[in-house]
C-alpha cells in the first residue's frame, strides 16, 4: 500500500465536478442553513423541558431543562458539513483499501467525492430533521419523529454509497477486460 506521499496528488480543484455535484453541494449547504435557522427561531418559543432522548418508536423517553440541548444537532450538521468538505479536497490523503496509482488515481478520487459529497447530503438533512423533530415534540409534548422518514435517511446514507462503489468496480472490470471478455 502507498504512503499519503506516494500516492498521486489531486490535479485540479476537484475530482468531481458538474451540475449534479453543484446541486449536492448546494442542498448540503441549504441543509445547515435550515436547521441553524429553524433552530435559533424556535429557541425562544421552547418549553422549561424538552426532550433529550427518544426511543426506537419514536418517542421520547428522556427530557432535559437545557435548552441548549437542540443546539447539539445544528453544531454537528455545521461540523459535518465542515469536515466533508474539508476531506474531499484532499482525496490523496485519505486511505484507500486499493492501491492507488496514476492510472486509477483519478476515478479513485471522483467516486471518494461522489460518496463524500451524497454522504455530506443526506447526513445533514437527517440532523435538520432531528432537529425539527426535536423542537416539535418539545412544543407539542409528544412524539412526531416518523419512522419511516428516518430509516429512509438511514437507508439513503447505506445504500447511496454501495451503488457508487458497484458502479466504480464495474467501471474498472470492463476497463481491465480484453476484448473477447466483453459481451
Amino acid at each position: 500500500m502507498l504512503t499519503d506521499l506516494d500516492k498521486p496528488p489531486l490535479s485540479g480543484s476537484r475530482p468531481w465536478q458538474g451540475p449534479v455535484a453543484v446541486v449536492l453541494e448546494v442542498l448540503a449547504a441549504i441543509g445547515v442553513l435550515v436547521s441553524l435557522g429553524y433552530t435559533f427561531s424556535m429557541l425562544s418559543a421552547l418549553p422549561a423541558e424538552i426532550p433529550s432522548h427518544f426511543n426506537l418508536l419514536g418517542e421520547p423517553d428522556a427530557w432535559t431543562q437545557n435548552t441548549g440541548v437542540v443546539l447539539i444537532l445544528p453544531a454537528v450538521a455545521v461540523l459535518i458539513y465542515a469536515l466533508c468538505t474539508l476531506a474531499v479536497r484532499y482525496p490523496h490523503r485519505m486511505k484507500y483499501p486499493w492501491a492507488i496509482t496514476a492510472e486509477n488515481a483519478t476515478s479513485s478520487y471522483r467516486m471518494t467525492h461522489q460518496i463524500v459529497l451524497i454522504e455530506k447530503v443526506v447526513i445533514v438533512w437527517m440532523l435538520a430533521y432531528l432537529s425539527w423533530t426535536t423542537i416539535q415534540s418539545a412544543l407539542s409534548g409528544g412524539d412526531v419523529i416518523n419512522e419511516s422518514i428516518l430509516f429512509g435517511f438511514i437507508f439513503l446514507a447505506v445504500f447511496a454509497p454501495g451503488v457508487i462503489l458497484v458502479s466504480h468496480f464495474s467501471a474498472i472490470s470492463k476497463r481491465n477486460a480484453t476484448p473477447h471478455e466483453v459481451s
